[in-house]
């Protein structure tokens, strides 16, 4: 994929250390929080396995980043986006099993529509990060993290196209809420998980990586030490 120098420079761009062991925190926060209905309710083996397996993956390999957030900082922008993947079909589980045990919706026809949605969501959001990848949409983007209007868009259409499915039902605030709250969560997955990709293309022009961060990969003595050597330089 050939990008224009502004672009690479905005791909290459890197989370701070120093977020990285309580953003995995929060993110298998979210993770078990949100694979409970499924797990809970157990409506049929599929989003059970859905929601189960992922978790178990994500959380297994959040450890890393937990015990050693410095030395795996590359590795944690594809954890990021293998979250978002996780996100997306954990939550998206969770949200079918509510249909099912709390609203009683079990037309097969309604499931399988749901399922090809969140597939069409899904192919359309990396479509799209593609072509404004391309197009250099990124190029003016002045934030470490941006997404393309019509992926938003393309999300907020399934949004709509979830909400539309249940509002029609006998339905109280919360559960509503609690089902908006999670195919949002659906929508904000399939989003991050454009980091696969990212992490890919970095590892592939690791050395335009290391030029940028050049502690890329050190513990956090090590870039200590390395920071005192300079300041001790500079000062001699």
């Amino acid at each position: 994929m050939n990008l224009s120098e502004k672009t690479h420079q905005f791909y290459l761009n890197i989370a701070p250390p120093d977020y990285v062991r309580n953003g995995t925190i929060a993110f298998l926060i979210v993770i078990n929080v949100f694979s409970a209905p499924s797990l809970f309710y157990n409506v049929n083996s599929f989003y059970f396995y859905l929601s189960l397996i992922p978790m178990i993956l994500c959380d297994l390999f959040g450890l890393i980043f937990i015990f050693a957030p410095y030395r795996f900082e590359l590795l944690f922008v594809l954890f990021t986006g293998f979250f978002g993947l996780c996100s997306s079909l954990i939550s998206f589980a969770s949200s079918q099993s509510i249909m099912i045990h709390d609203l009683n919706i079990r037309n097969h026809w309604v499931l399988v529509t749901n399922i090809l949605l969140l597939l069409i969501a899904g192919v359309s959001v990396y479509i799209f990060h593609f072509r404004a990848l391309v197009n250099g949409y990124f190029e003016n983007v002045s934030t470490a993290v941006s997404f393309p209007i019509i992926s938003i868009v393309t999300g907020a259409g399934y949004l709509t196209s979830q909400v539309a499915i249940v509002v029609f039902h006998n339905i109280n605030i919360e559960t509503i809420s609690y089902l908006f709250c999670l195919e949002l969560f659906v929508v904000c997955g399939l989003l991050i998980s454009v980091c696969i990709h990212k992490y890919f293309y970095m590892v592939k022009h690791k050395d335009d990586l290391k030029k940028l961060h050049p502690d890329l990969g050190l513990t956090k003595k090590e870039r200590q030490k390395n920071f005192r050597s300079k300041k001790k330089r500079r000062n001699s």
